[in-house]
């Protein structure tokens, strides 16, 4: 049954063509009916899309009630409801007004009644801008410009979701989404808002929606759903708990601890004790002992200078009328020549070690290099 409708379609298409009083050629108008012919057959396979792009060529060519009538039917049979309501309105015009057109009751029947069962269909979209609206406004819906006579009035569209957008030179851009129903009556009251001269936000803050909130930092991104809030990539923004939520993206060296991105854990090394004190701390002993034996040496030696004199007062050259007592201070003073001599010998070397080991030590102390922690922390970010 479908398949000699679509055949009885064709066929009207056909004998609806126009006298050759009309500008087309024999030529023009061959090729137009075999496009109708082809809109026919693909329509009739269920194929609307590439049905209504011929029907369309062949409707360049020239454009009768019957073609249209075709080309609604393939526009309702693929969703586009206020395109067909259009040609089946503009279908039934062009048939009540053409007297001398091939079955003009039946194609004014046919497009009468795809216009009544379409016009419950479609939707209607009202935009409503406010009085008087601004100058040089543009309104579109889903992208298609909408006529300023219409601004205010209902707007025939297909059902479903779209967009209203509006600009105005001095405003803000406005934007509704819509869903709207078969047969459904949507209005849209647009609310204009005045562009401000803004005082540039302050450092470290930029504006968004108007509004001056604090740059994003440390690798963070604006969520999509709430332009204000920063968050780690992967996540997005939940007003419940007011906090980033999901698995967050880390870059940068940083790794994932809950729902943060930090810097990993490094152990610090332990801070190498200070050479350059102990150091001189030893050169200042060894030199203090180098010192004492100096002295030492030097009070030794005053002693056998002592003893020699005394020897030397007791005795008549050449030395062999001494007395017992002057023989005792020469062997002491033999004694207290060799302390001496030691003394000075070891005290001396000592002073001089101090000395080298005072005045090479490092000026500055040696550590690791590494964070500088309290005394009860073991690792540092």
């Amino acid at each position: 049954m479908k398949r000699a409708c679509r055949f009885a379609v064709a066929a009207t298409l056909a004998l609806a063509w126009p006298s050759p009083a009309h500008a087309q050629s024999d030529r023009e108008l061959a090729t137009r009916q075999e496009l109708l012919s082809q809109a026919g057959g693909l329509a009739d396979q269920g194929k609307h899309a590439e049905a209504l792009a011929v029907a369309k060529r062949a409707g360049a060519i020239k454009m009768t009630p019957s073609v249209r009538l075709f080309i609604a039917g393939e526009q309702s049979a693929l969703g586009l409801l206020a395109d067909a309501y259009g040609n089946g309105r503009q279908c039934a015009v062009e048939a009540e007004a053409d007297t001398r057109l091939n079955s003009r009751d039946r194609i004014l029947a046919d497009c009468r009644a795809l216009e009544v069962s379409l016009g419950k269909r479609v939707g209607r979209v009202t935009v409503r801008l406010p009085t008087p609206p601004p100058p040089n406004v543009h309104v579109t819906i889903s992208g298609e410009e909408l006529n300023a006579a219409l601004i205010g009035e209902p707007y025939v569209v297909s059902p479903g979701k779209l967009t209203v957008a509006v600009t105005a030179p001095g405003y803000l851009p406005y934007h509704a989404d819509v869903d709207v129903p078969e047969g459904g009556s949507p209005v849209v009251d647009v609310q204009l808002v005045p562009e401000l001269i803004l005082q540039p936000c302050r450092d470290g803050e930029e504006r968004v929606h108007g509004a001056c909130v604090a740059v994003c930092t440390l690798g963070k991104l604006r969520t999509k759903d709430e332009a204000a809030q920063c968050c780690w990539g992967g996540q997005t923004w939940s007003a419940a708990t007011s906090a980033c939520a999901g698995a967050p993206q880390c870059s940068n060296g940083l790794v994932a601890q809950g729902a943060e991105c930090v810097p990993p854990l490094v152990p610090v090394a332990p801070v190498a004790p200070a050479r350059s004190s102990s150091q001189r701390a030893w050169g200042l002993g060894v030199g203090g002992a180098g010192v004492a034996g100096v002295v030492l040496g030097s009070v030794f030696g005053g002693l056998a200078l002592s003893a020699l004199g005394t020897a030397e007062g007791e005795c008549k050259a050449p030395y062999n009328s001494c007395s017992t007592a002057a023989v005792k201070e020469r062997a002491t003073e033999g004694t207290f020549a060799s302390v001496s001599t030691g003394a000075f010998i070891a005290g001396g070397t000592l002073l001089a070690a101090g000395l080298i080991l005072y005045f090479t030590a490092p000026k500055g102390s040696s550590q690791a290099v590494g964070a500088q922690l309290s005394p009860d922390l073991k690792w540092s970010f």
